[in-house]
């Protein structure tokens, strides 16, 4: 495979190419301190990426153009790099293109170098290190141990490239600065690499030549860190340094923006309650069905059990908007538009309210002056509706729910009506809607919005969607919390001495829902348990390129709207720069990103609520998960700092990819950071809906290495094992809402 198309670049003095290629004989890693003749920047294929050389005095990553093909949303990425990158991405790729610098003579992008030899992939393993330097904020420390990293040689590309990454789940802390070394101990054919000279130069103490002075800044951290060893200046073939983006700003500015909107309040639509009155729309049996067996499930016979529950209560509450954009829909309620986060100076753009969609789930029996609580939170393409089991579960425990909708789902789709109850079928609204969209279409931006000037598939756009929806249940959280419930009892008097116990807090996500919710779960202060149901991390790696039923689709997306080249290599498809600068743009909105900051106490600014808690953190996965594939499932387990545990009554979860890790095979409590309970578990007989549905079905066939994977002639039934995953998830919950360290076994 051809390199991918980079900047013009000017053609160079002699003299100047001489710098980048004298000095040591042999092979190099190329390095050339060289700016384009549209404005003195640092050109692309000069250096290895990412490297602080390519941000500018804002900070952002500053490029005129981008290694990719043409396509509609080239224009935009580079915007999005030159005024919202403050840095590049926690764990995607570096690129170190070997051979010395010298521009193409026609065309974009850098020469060949013949003399530069091929690499020898055997001489990589263990030469290729990734080191923690420094944080810009001082109050910020990391570790300065040397981190797990993988490596792959792109030999097909012109030049040919070393890729490296962080091992999955290693996630880069954010706002810190980080190099990338190369060993001599790397061979190609032609020998040992050796540093060019401009790199050379940046690593010695002695002051270089003027031209070199803004490039020696930026490799001081590294200097310092090569003054201590075991890597040492003599060392080093290829290097560059780097600074991670900022990831939380936008979302510690956005709970404040909620807290100076003053304190939510509810609006009342519907109440169903077990024993009506006058005061309510419907009895639960009217709402849910007639279950011959109370278990849990969406396809439970008969209607969805709700043994544990006394009063449902549908309405709405306002959140903020940072999309902008919406209209009324047929229930009234304001539609998501596709949207981007803005910024006024350096402030959140605030863009107006919207209505938010609940469902509140009242325990039966319950102490209604003290109600523990949880956010139960959906997943894709469905809406609240489906975790409806869930709530119950909770509510036998004598714990509430909340639920709401996700941006574009439910009743916040442009077409969504409540004309059927879709569990009885009776054509009665009952306070959850219909709507004939594809949300997941819609939340990952696949058509755009052309009056907004937005085009499909804009990174941008796609993290903003998950930051609506975090921002949303962060609300959620304030509304239960220090929100006005007063209209709940003035609809139904029974209900008139409702009030939430939110000195604990605890949120159930699935698959979708758990993604999202690992974001909320680094935010929300009083937050003390989160269950985490078949969800993942790393949207496009390895999430989406190895996901049996999305893999094929938005692999199709991201070729056509990021110009990426997976089809034209033998290459990993996560090794392809195209990718790689998809997932970095995706950061803000990717679950594995913030997995650091999930478990321990963070030092959040926090307003109406006590410092941050730790938090008690059961992550859940299927084996062989069609849609959340057990890679991304690893990942965010890994970067969550979870402990794998084999069930009592299981078998060992596959932990293919991530080495090192031991699974227990004892029960889990108290083993993570503040004495929380941080575990991992995997059931081998269940598909992706296991908290969810009682029956799934196994539709691809898993055993070749990657997608696409050929779907069966015929779909395997699978009986989840949902039962056992509810009990283990309601115990979990209220022993943590109980001030208890819960119990995995």
């Amino acid at each position: 495979m051809k390199m991918p198309s980079s900047m013009q670049v000017a053609l160079v003095s002699a003299s100047l190419l001489g710098c980048g290629g004298g000095g040591e004989s042999g092979p190099q890693a190329t390095f050339a301190i060289i700016g384009t003749a549209s404005g003195g920047k640092q050109a692309l294929e000069a250096v290895p990426w990412p490297s602080d050389l390519l941000r500018d005095a804002t900070g952002h990553i500053s490029l005129d153009t981008l290694p990719l093909e043409d396509n509609l949303v080239r224009p935009e990425l580079v915007k999005d790099l030159q005024t919202e990158q403050d840095g590049f991405g926690v764990f995607s790729g570096a690129y170190f293109p070997i051979g010395r610098y010298a521009p193409a003579m026609f065309g974009n992008g850098a020469a060949v170098d013949a003399d530069a030899g091929t690499v020898d992939v055997a001489t990589l393993d263990g030469n290729v290190h990734l080191l923690p330097l420094s944080c810009t904020d001082a109050s910020t420390t990391i570790p300065k141990d040397e981190l797990p990293v993988y490596v792959h040689l792109r030999a097909q590309d012109q030049p040919q490239r070393i890729y490296a990454r962080p091992e999955r789940g290693v996630v880069l802390h954010e706002r810190c600065t980080y190099a990338y070394v190369v060993t001599r101990a790397v061979h190609t054919t032609k020998g040992a690499l050796v540093p060019s000279d401009d790199l050379a130069a940046l690593l010695l103490d002695a002051t270089p030549e003027g031209r070199l002075s803004d490039a020696y800044k930026v490799f001081a951290p590294l200097r310092t860190r090569l003054a201590s060893g075991p890597i040492r200046v003599a060392d080093v073939a290829a290097a560059t340094v780097f600074t991670t983006h900022s990831l939380t700003k936008d979302y510690l500015a956005a709970r404040g923006a909620l807290i100076l909107a003053g304190k939510p309040k509810v609006t009342v639509t519907r109440v169903f309650a077990r024993d009506k009155t006058a005061a309510d729309d419907g009895t639960l049996d009217e709402l849910f069905g007639t279950p011959a067996i109370e278990q849990p499930g969406i396809d439970n016979a008969g209607g969805m059990s709700h043994a544990g529950i006394d009063y449902v209560v549908q309405g709405s509450f306002e959140s903020l908007d940072f999309l902008g954009g919406t209209t009324k829909n047929a229930l009234g309620i304001d539609a998501t538009a596709i949207g981007i986060v803005e910024h006024t100076g350096d402030a959140l753009k605030v863009k107006g309210t919207i209505a938010i969609p609940f469902t509140l789930v009242v325990p039966k029996g319950a102490d209604l002056t003290k109600l523990p609580f949880a956010v139960v939170q959906h997943g894709l393409g469905v809406q609240r509706r489906w975790v409806m089991s869930t709530a119950n579960t909770l509510a036998v425990k004598g714990i509430a729910s909340i639920l709401i909708d996700l941006p574009f789902h439910g009743a916040r789709a442009a077409d969504a009506v409540d004309t059927l109850n879709e569990l009885t079928m009776a054509m009665t609204p009952d306070g959850f809607a219909e709507s004939t969209l594809d949300p997941s279409l819609l939340f990952f931006n696949t058509g755009g919005n052309k009056a907004a000037g937005i085009p499909g598939l804009l990174p941008r756009s796609i993290r903003a969607h998950f930051f609506q929806a975090v921002v949303d249940i962060l609300q959620a959280f304030r509304l239960m919390s220090v929100g006005d419930l007063s209209a709940i009892g003035a609809r139904e008097p029974r209900l008139a001495t409702l009030a939430i116990d939110s000195t604990r807090e605890a949120y159930v996500g699935e698959s979708f829902g758990s993604m999202i919710g690992t974001i909320v779960s680094a935010f929300e202060p009083k937050l003390v348990v989160s269950v985490l149901d078949v969800g993942g991390g790393g949207t496009v790696f390895p999430l989406l390129l190895n996901s049996a039923k999305f893999a094929p689709i938005f692999g199709t997306l991201l070729n056509a709207g990021l110009g990426t080249h997976a089809g034209d290599t033998d290459d990993p498809r996560d090794t392809d720069w195209g990718y790689n600068l998809g997932e970095m743009l995706l950061d803000g909105g990717d679950s594995l990103a913030y997995a650091p900051y999930v478990i321990g106490a963070q030092s959040w600014p926090v307003e109406e609520a006590a410092a941050d808690a730790a938090c008690n953190v059961l992550q859940l996965s299927a084996y062989r998960d069609e849609l959340v594939p057990n890679p991304a499932n690893l990942a965010l387990a890994r970067g969550l700092g979870l402990q794998p545990l084999t069930l009592g009554d299981g078998v060992a979860p596959d932990l293919t990819g991530w080495p090192g890790v031991t699974p227990s095979s004892t029960m889990l409590t108290g083993n993570g950071a503040g004495g929380r309970t941080a575990a991992f578990i995997q059931f081998h007989e269940a598909a992706h809906g296991m908290m969810t549905e009682r029956v799934g079905a196994h539709v691809y066939d898993l055993s070749s290495a990657m997608p696409p994977f050929p779907m069966r002639a015929t779909p395997v039934p699978i009986d989840n094992p949902i039962d056992r995953v509810h009990a283990i998830v309601g115990a979990f919950v209220a022993a943590g809402l109980a001030g208890q360290a819960p119990t995995v076994q």
